[in-house]
């Protein structure tokens, strides 16, 4: 308690000490009236009450008008004159004590009376020690006074006086004693306050800088607290909003019954347990005059348990969260580039009508941009997405009710037709498909006309959305393979789609053996014809299936090419040979050059060309023992390409073998661009050899060709022993087929 506080306690119950002191004064009279004339009993009566009078009237007007501090340290100055004038009204009692007869009695009375008062008053006047001073000092000044006047005074006298002094000074010791009680209480209470003032003021900043609002109520639900984040929040000052119920200041709009503000406050308090809403809320800040999306929970302020003492509600603002919630949900339905659903958008629509229909299922179409590989090469893909846009827009005018269209891929439209036959179905795609095939595209002054491919198939009773649209897409790549702005109706009996949905699960199964490891080497010997010509075997890929069979090249190859998988493939048999060729099993001891089948997927992979010569500088293996077989038609598709995968391996000593020559229909006329050193002679011209004379002129003319450019040739698919001699008598250099040897697995 600091010295203001003290004064002002001091002069709250600092007339109790004034009325003890009236009341022993007035009881002192009879006690003195035998020994002390009557009218000086009354006039130091008079006194005493005059000073006490004026005494009351300062505690009085302290207590009720005085508040300030200055005004306060001014008053009690006036109560310490007060006090010593207090004091000095009880010196006439040594007059009246020598006045007496001397009895002890007497004097022990009046010096009991006189201490024990003074003592007993300073629990009063203890709050503030100047005006103990001021009443004691006057007493024990006259007492010396008196004793020093009176040196041989009466014994009577003499006892009174020094007990009275006895008892002062007992009275000066403790209120010494409580001024250090007083001022260690208040270093203790400063301490305390201080700490609790620390943490309040971190509370606060802490609640200051938190994105919540926080508003905290009394017990009767006046709003005694907001911070920042609340006056944002609500549009409320602190000032206008406190003493306010939260009600009025959070209004929270379209509110459920069971989740309005009012419920959730009645329910915090009768169970005196934290409640949250279990939904959004509006809340509408009537001053910033917009609406924001809230959650709002309340919890009691209790200090001891079923106490509540007042309310604490945290109301968050997630309108940008549920903004941005909205927009993850859409984009994740919708394609953000024509504003149609996406892939997964459509097979949710397309799985419910599914499996609500009994009858009359649904026909998809699906549509694939003919050229839009035109566009995006040459003009880029703003040009790309533009056109997307506007086929978009073109097939959407061709919609009916209830038709529902989707961007499926990167230039990919599926459309869902429900309540629609085939024929109906049919007739909508070829318009849609004529109306894309007389469209114009214009961008940076050139014209396109991007074309489409259209898929029909009618759902099947029983069939999945995953299904119905792999169908669509396959029926779309039967009708892209038969040329441009071409249709296909997919029918249950369809071959073609029958087809298509083979390669599909053979690339699937490609691509599982290429996970699994799961290819294997042949070999094949090639049989020298001619003399001093290199041992030479090719050797040829096998896949083993789920079940440990061999599957022959001719039924994963083609799927394997349709879907892109050969540059892959070529990778992990280019890895095994390489290996067989450093380590080679006995069988092949003595064999000098290997042939390896690369396709024209891999001619025209950027990255396969690093990958091999890295490969064989990683294996040290002998370039020049590795012979590379490009198909003819491969090397027509990309020659210049071509020539530079054959130039750059060639000067690391690999050799070439351009396989299937004479399929082409332009074969000799790129021949002498080609650094090769083999001419395989296309089987169709071997198998009927011994009995054609057409494929004999045709493999003695190639033949003739490949030695004068400086090749060996190589006859392919000799079966039989007739075969055999007629290619050795045409002068061929090798012969390869089951007349040969018969393929064996390393």
């Amino acid at each position: 308690m600091d010295l203001v506080q003290r004064i002002r306690r001091f002069h709250q119950v600092g007339h109790r000490g004034v009325l003890v002191t009236l009341l022993v004064a007035t009881a002192m009279t009879p006690v003195l009236h035998d020994v002390v004339p009557l009218h000086w009993l009354l006039t130091w009566l008079a006194a005493v009450w005059g000073i006490g009078a004026l005494r009351l009237l300062v505690f009085a007007v302290v207590r009720r008008w005085v508040h300030e501090p200055a005004a306060l340290r001014c008053w009690a100055r006036v109560s310490v004159i007060g006090s010593g004038l207090q004091g000095v009204a009880w010196v006439p009692l040594l007059l009246f004590i020598g006045a007496g007869d001397g009895s002890l009695p007497l004097a022990l009375l009046i010096g009991v009376v006189l201490g024990l008062f003074v003592t007993g008053i300073v629990s009063l006047v203890g709050l503030y020690p100047p005006v103990y001073w001021a009443y004691v000092i006057p007493v024990v000044a006259a007492v010396g006074v008196w004793l020093l006047w009176h040196p041989d005074g009466q014994p009577a006298m003499v006892a009174a006086l020094g007990l009275a002094v006895t008892f002062m000074l007992m009275g000066a010791v403790e209120s010494s004693r409580h001024l250090r009680r007083s001022v260690s209480r208040r270093r203790e209470t400063q301490h305390l306050a201080e700490g609790l003032g620390v943490e309040k003021r971190r509370f606060q900043y802490t609640l200051a800088s938190i994105g919540d609002a926080v508003i905290t109520t009394d017990a009767e639900g006046a709003i005694d607290y907001m911070n920042a984040a609340a006056e944002a929040l609500t549009g409320w000052s602190f000032v206008g909003a406190s003493g306010r119920r939260l009600q009025e200041v959070v209004a929270l709009t379209e509110e459920s019954p069971g989740n309005s503000l009012d419920v959730l406050v009645e329910t915090c308090l009768a169970r005196g347990t934290p409640v949250h809403r279990s939904d959004d809320a509006y809340l509408h800040a009537g001053r910033r005059g917009d609406e924001r999306v809230v959650q709002v929970g309340v919890s009691p302020i209790q200090e001891e348990p079923g106490e509540t003492r007042g309310l604490v509600a945290v109301i968050r603002d997630v309108t940008e969260l549920r903004g941005m919630a909205r927009q993850v949900r859409y984009q994740n339905r919708f394609d953000s580039l024509t504003g149609l659903p996406n892939r997964g958008e459509f097979e949710t629509q397309l799985d419910a009508e599914l499996s609500r229909r009994s009858s009359g299922l649904p026909v998809v179409c699906w549509f694939d941009l003919d050229r839009f590989k035109l566009v995006n090469d040459s003009c880029g893909h703003t040009a790309g997405d533009e056109l997307l846009r506007q086929v978009a827009e073109q097939i959407v005018a061709y919609l009916r009710q209830g038709d529902l269209l989707a961007r499926v891929g990167s230039d990919e439209f599926a459309l869902l037709l429900r309540d629609t036959s085939l024929d109906e179905a049919t007739e909508l795609a070829g318009a849609i498909r004529d109306h894309i095939a007389g469209f114009r595209f214009a961008w940076g002054g050139r014209v396109f006309n991007p074309g489409a491919s259209v898929g029909v198939v009618p759902a099947a009773r029983g069939e999945t959305a995953g299904t119905l649209l792999a169908a669509a897409d396959a029926a779309c790549y039967v009708a892209k393979e038969q040329g441009p702005n071409q249709l296909h109706v997919a029918y249950p009996d369809d071959i073609a789609l029958a087809t298509r949905n083979s390669q599909v699960e053979w690339a699937t199964r490609v691509q599982a053996a290429l996970d699994e490891n799961r290819f294997r080497l042949r070999f094949q010997r090639l049989q020298a014809l001619q003399p001093e010509l290199p041992e030479k075997v090719e050797l040829l890929v096998s896949m083993v299936d789920e079940q440990g069979g061999i599957v022959s090249p001719g039924q994963f190859l083609p799927a394997a090419e349709l879907f892109g998988m050969m540059p892959a493939l070529d990778r992990r048999v280019v890895a095994l040979a390489l290996d067989v060729i450093n380590n080679p099993p006995p069988a092949l001891g003595d064999v000098d050059q290997f042939a390896i089948n690369l396709s024209g997927q891999s001619l025209n992979d950027p990255a396969f060309l690093g990958f091999v010569l890295e490969t064989l500088r990683e294996t040290g293996v002998d370039a020049s023992r590795i012979c590379f077989e490009i198909t003819e038609t491969a090397v027509i598709s990309n020659l210049a390409r071509a020539q530079e995968f054959i130039a750059a391996l060639a000067e690391h000593g690999c050799r070439f073998s351009l396989d299937d020559f004479g399929s082409g229909l332009s074969s000799f006329g790129y021949l002498r661009a080609l650094n090769v050193d083999y001419l395989k002679v296309d089987g169709q011209f071997v198998r009927d050899l011994a009995s054609d004379s057409v494929d004999q002129s045709m493999v003695r003319c190639i033949n003739q060709v490949g030695h004068t450019i400086g090749m060996l040739t190589v006859a392919e698919f000799v079966e039989s022993g007739q075969a055999l001699e007629q290619v050795r008598a045409l002068g061929v250099d090798y012969a390869q087929g089951y007349a040969v040897h018969r393929p064996e697995f390393l």
